[in-house]
């Protein structure tokens, strides 16, 4: 195959070898070691929230974007994503869609906290250059290049939990912007004897919203 579309195929007789395919220079952002969304581990972000102008400090980045040209996956990174979250016992509590403005460069979503709460971040389009933030006040975990898509942990700090606020920005101006969802995963264990039993667990997973895309709801 020429191509990561499988659009264009190259034959040669019996017994030919085929040439190696030309080196693909990546397009993925160059790793800084100093911003919390590119590194090789959790991060807590929550007093650089506090300091970030619009809390849009954090661009988007898939972590297979930095795997070698030969690298394979079983699926796309949402794939990766739900089945990560399932295996450390998290359940889907819904999904929030960001709307953008008329420009299609300023976008937000709003979201809500109960206790602690993970958030996964899937962009369907031209997600580069793409800027987001939570707008919370509330401790907040970054997990870096650690997991499939953009992950956060927000815990919040008030009795009852709290509503806040998704910010999102772009730095180019394509059209039309892409389909950005957040989706909010609520954990299952971590509880001690309150845990649920192995199959109440995965009863409610399976029970859950699929915490995709409309795109992507497959499975």
């Amino acid at each position: 195959m020429l191509s990561d579309k499988c659009d264009a195929v190259e034959l040669v007789p019996r017994g030919v070898t085929l040439p190696p395919l030309p080196a693909v220079a990546s397009t993925a952002p160059p790793l800084d070691p100093k911003r919390a969304e590119m590194r090789p581990g959790a991060t807590n972000v929550t007093n650089h929230l506090q300091d970030a102008v619009d809390n849009l400090d954090f661009e988007y980045l898939v972590t297979a974007w930095y795997d070698p040209p030969d690298t394979l996956h079983d699926g796309e990174p949402i794939d990766e994503s739900v089945e990560r979250m399932k295996k450390d016992k998290f359940a889907c509590v819904g999904s929030q869609h960001v709307t953008w403005d008329a420009g299609g460069l300023k976008g937000t979503a709003p979201d809500r906290v109960t206790i602690t709460e993970r958030y996964v971040i899937e962009c369907v389009g031209d997600c580069k250059g793409v800027l987001y933030g939570p707008y919370v006040g509330a401790q907040v975990i970054h997990f870096g290049l650690t997991q499939p898509l953009p992950t956060m942990q927000i815990k919040s700090v008030w009795f009852g939990g709290t509503t806040f606020r998704w910010n999102f920005k772009r730095t180019g101006n394509t059209q039309p912007p892409p389909e950005i969802y957040v989706h909010r995963w609520q954990p299952l264990a971590g509880f001690g004897p309150l845990d649920g039993r192995p199959a109440d667990i995965a009863r409610q997973q399976a029970e859950a919203p699929p915490c995709r895309a409309p795109r992507a709801n497959k499975r």
